[in-house]
């Protein structure tokens, strides 16, 4: 009915130092504030850590003196593959606090946890976005077109003369100069609905319960897929609102929520819920 026939991707190079200083509550970088980071002067993360940590353990207060040398080690709060090998994400221990630590003998501290929001998502997305543009334009049938935030920004004051918000932005990506290029167009009318598409599981990836009961009986994880005719996942119409299965219990006491999981009623019964769509593995709303 409504063919797609060109894809506009707006790409963007995030600035991390702009974004660290921020999560730190320091002042904006500014000119060769860009040239001397955080590790400038050293020569890598290791031993920026040990020196932005006193080379002493963040555990147990040990460090070398004259009579007694001290072996510290560097480790990390997260994982490398969830939390990198950013200095934010690691901490000096002396071997004998690196060792317990590890065993488990070690209770949670603070200092196990990251004192800011890893960066990772935005480096990858600034080393991603020209594999993302080249896939696109091998592998689509149609027009791919690349534009910037700034493009973007004066389609939606000038030509738009819209409010700053996500939905506005992707307006302003598809009517710019890169999509279909339109003129003065003042006066759009803002809704307060957005459609919402979100992906969804239909079972339990586990078939059964871990704890084996007597007799070597292994209880099943999964229910039926049918509950007084209700599947996990329909959409639901309660008091009025549209909401989604989000728990069944065979006694018809369900649970429903809205598309972003915000909870609706925890226990109500099925004869009060008018079926509005079937579950297909997409919520929309």
């Amino acid at each position: 009915i409504l063919p797609v026939s060109k894809v506009v991707v707006e790409t963007a190079e995030f600035d991390l130092q702009l974004l660290k200083a921020i999560a730190d509550g320091k002042p904006v970088p500014q000119g060769e504030d860009y040239q001397q980071g955080e590790m400038y002067g050293h020569y890598n993360v290791r031993q920026y850590v040990l020196w932005r940590d006193g080379y002493t353990c963040k555990c147990c207060g040990a460090h070398t003196t004259k009579k007694k040398e001290v072996r510290l080690h560097v480790h990390h709060l997260e994982s490398r593959k969830v939390g990198g090998d950013a200095p934010d994400n690691q901490v000096t221990l002396c071997e004998s606090c690196h060792e317990k630590l590890h065993k488990g003998l070690i209770a949670e501290k603070d200092f196990k946890k990251r004192k800011r929001k890893s960066t990772r998502d935005a480096t990858f997305m600034g080393i991603m976005r020209k594999t993302l543009m080249q896939r696109l334009c091998s592998e689509l049938p149609i027009p791919v077109i690349e534009t910037r935030g700034y493009i973007t920004k004066a389609t939606r004051e000038k030509l738009l003369v819209l409010p700053k918000s996500h939905t506005n932005d992707a307006l302003a990506i598809a009517q710019g100069k890169q999509g279909f290029n339109v003129g003065y167009l003042p006066g759009i009318v803002q809704i307060d609905k957005i459609c919402t598409i979100r992906p969804v599981r239909h079972h339990n990836r586990q078939l059964h319960k871990a704890t084996i009961l007597k007799g070597g009986i292994r209880k099943s994880n999964q229910t039926e897929k049918y509950v007084f005719g209700y599947c996990l996942f329909d959409k639901v119409q309660f008091n009025g609102q549209d909401c989604f299965i989000w728990g069944r219990r065979t006694t018809g006491i369900f649970t429903i929520k809205t598309i972003n999981g915000k909870m609706i009623k925890d226990g109500i019964s099925f004869k009060k819920l008018k079926p509005v769509e079937k579950s297909t593995g997409y919520l929309i709303a």
